[in-house]
């Protein structure tokens, strides 16, 4: 199963990082760099998952139907879907928060 990864997630991922990097001079670019890394890399989990655990703490995720993973600190809300044209399922990674900011 593919997983594809919508463009306001990447925005608000980077957007939190810079502001960590401006707050937090310990934290580096390399180390930034290398969370990233892994959450690409652990996202692809969800592409060999058969049980989804329904969101249940953001209102407009749960209104949505969609799902949460939790990985590298950040809560992804996400669905799953069919290709019209192909019929097979694939993942796609609609929202994300940082876990702290998770309420």
């Amino acid at each position: 199963m593919k997983v594809l990864v919508d463009e306001l997630v990447y925005k608000k991922i980077h957007d939190f990082y810079c502001a960590a990097l401006l707050n937090h001079p310990s934290l580096t670019k390399e180390t930034v760099d290398r969370k990233i890394w892994r959450m690409e890399k652990g996202l692809q989990i969800l592409s060999q998952m058969q049980g989804f655990r329904t969101a249940w703490l953001k209102q407009d995720w749960i209104e949505q139907g969609w799902h949460e993973f939790l990985c590298e600190g950040f809560v992804f809300a996400y669905e799953v879907c069919i290709d019209g044209a192909t019929n097979e399922q694939f993942v796609w990674i609609r929202d994300v928060v940082h876990g702290s900011l998770y309420h």
